[in-house]
């Protein structure tokens, strides 16, 4: 059976829950803002993905994103999952985050909440992992809250986008964690070439292990570039990247205090 953890506004206690069914709760973070998330924890557990989605970074039911097909994923090579929704007032981009509001300190704050209950319910070591636009918020994140995870991962990130700092020109130089860069090598998108896999890892030059990883193969039947069932989200290989992701942890991960 596998365990799930329920977060609410104050850190709430581990639970049993029947097998299949994420538990879905709120996490008070900033005053009067609250963070749903969705967590998995399969027994043997051995390190837990923050998943912040693309787009408005919305968790919505039914959604083929890759952040959300990959949680059954991580849960058979046994990572556990914790699929992170806009905070409750954000709404005005794509019903979510506006891609500025992704590089606010009000952002970090949120995620700071959400990464102190996951650590005390789980006592896991975090990753962040973050696909098109969520690239911004993950490295974002891992450049201020270095010593609050244990690694990042990057997929089709945003170094191209049409207004704002581009991934690769953030101070990616402060990240002291491993950090792994994915991109699809036929990448239709505009703000998500997948040469930008490559600058970010130049620019990651504190990490004691930052690595690009190219992909090819799979479906692009998605009318939007940017959207699903595209190279741009890995659709057909998902398999073959979450196992990449899991043998990088799998390599990387350190235990210790804030890891």
């Amino acid at each position: 059976m596998f365990r799930y953890l329920f977060l609410v506004a104050v850190l709430a206690q581990l639970v049993i829950a029947p097998a299949g069914l994420a538990a879905s709760r709120s996490v008070a973070t900033r005053p009067g803002v609250t963070v749903d998330v969705q967590v998995l924890v399969p027994d043997g557990a051995t390190a837990m993905v923050l998943l912040l989605e693309g787009g408005g970074g919305r968790v919505r039911e039914g959604s083929k994103g890759f952040a959300h097909l990959a949680r059954q994923r991580f849960e058979r090579a046994g990572i556990a999952t914790a699929l992170v929704d806009a905070p409750s007032d954000q709404r005005n981009f794509m019903d979510g985050m506006h891609p500025r509001f992704r590089t606010s300190a009000d952002h970090v704050a949120d995620l700071d909440a959400v990464v102190a209950a996951l650590r005390a319910q789980s006592g896991l070591p975090l990753w962040l992992v973050g696909v098109s636009l969520g690239s911004r918020s993950a490295a974002h994140y891992a450049v201020q809250r270095a010593d609050a995870i244990a690694g990042v991962v990057l997929l089709s990130s945003s170094t191209n986008p049409p207004r704002g700092k581009p991934v690769d020109a953030f101070p990616l130089h402060r990240i002291t964690t491993p950090l792994l860069a994915i991109a699809h090598r036929d990448d239709q998108c505009p703000g998500t070439p997948p040469t930008g896999a490559q600058r970010i890892v130049a620019a990651a030059t504190a990490s004691p292990n930052a690595r690009v990883r190219i992909f090819t193969g799979g479906r692009n039947v998605g009318g939007n570039p940017c959207g699903v069932a595209t190279h741009h989200t890995f659709s057909g290989i998902e398999d073959a990247v979450v196992s990449a992701i899991a043998e990088f942890i799998a390599g990387n991960t350190r235990y210790g205090a804030g890891k």
